[in-house]
């Protein structure tokens, strides 16, 4: 009796989904003004970390949070 959960036979269908998808529409291609970073280092964490901040409090204002990174700064 197969395993109605087999692991192998979802991932087989999820790569084939995945090419059917990249045959239709193309790679993937990150849209926006800015090209995306290619390298990140320790000097850019506390720009990415601020951004990440920002786009948070834009949807969830009434949330406090705090975001850190083991870097300092």
């Amino acid at each position: 009796m197969a395993d109605p959960y087999d692991i192998r036979t979802d991932e087989k269908l999820r790569y084939k989904w995945i090419d059917e998808v990249k045959q239709a529409y193309g790679e993937f291609l990150p849209s926006g003004p800015a090209k995306p970073i290619h390298t990140v280092s320790k000097s850019l964490m506390k720009e990415i970390v601020d951004c990440v901040k920002k786009l948070l409090l834009s949807d969830w204002n009434d949330v406090n949070f705090v975001l850190g990174s083991k870097f300092y700064f």
